[in-house]
């Protein structure tokens, strides 16, 4: 929601809340790891390069 503006702050500014207004910091890189889970991973254990992943 914007009031008078129209994306005045990058949306990578953290934004934290005030005494019991919230717990915690929202957007910018460490606000969105609260959201994020890893689902899965892949190690490779081979040396050779993928070829699309070029």
């Amino acid at each position: 929601v914007w009031v008078n503006t129209f994306k005045q702050f990058s949306v990578a500014t953290p934004f934290a809340g005030r005494k019991d207004s919230g717990i915690g910091v929202e957007k910018g890189r460490l606000g969105i790891r609260n959201y994020m889970r890893q689902k899965s991973f892949y190690w490779g254990m081979n040396e050779a390069p993928i070829p699309w992943a070029d």
